[in-house]
This record gives structure tokens, C-alpha cells and sequence, in this order.
């Protein structure tokens, strides 16, 4: 029964902990996001562009290999 238990907690922590990981990277991304609009003020537009744009880029290079 403790053995269960522990089993139990040790999912539960690495749930918790991959959940974690998940919120940080959205945060970071956002933050990404918000420097780039930040920047669309100050530099050129086709580099904030870019820069928006290459989430998208890498999705699209991700989905083919997914399915195969």
C-alpha cells in the first residue's frame, strides 16, 4: 500500500513538473512576443515580421515528420 503511494506522488510531482515546464516556455514566448512589438516601434518592420513569422515556419517544418 505504501509502495502504491509513492508511485502515486512520483507521477503526480512529474505531472506537476511537466505542467511547470509548459507554463515557463508559454511565458518566455510571450515575452518574445511582447519584445518583438516592442521593437516593431523602434526598428525596421520586416525583421519583427520575421520574427513573428518563425513560430509558424518551424510548425509547418514539424508537421511532416509527425506524420510519418
Amino acid at each position: 500500500m505504501n509502495l502504491l503511494m509513492f508511485c502515486f506522488e512520483t507521477l503526480l510531482f512529474f505531472c506537476g513538473l511537466m505542467l511547470l515546464m509548459v507554463v515557463v516556455n508559454r511565458v518566455v514566448y510571450m515575452n518574445v512576443i511582447v519584445s518583438t512589438f516592442i521593437h516593431l516601434k523602434r526598428k525596421d518592420k520586416v525583421t519583427t515580421r520575421i520574427l513573428l513569422m518563425a513560430p509558424l515556419i518551424t510548425k509547418e517544418v514539424q508537421e511532416p515528420k509527425s506524420n510519418r
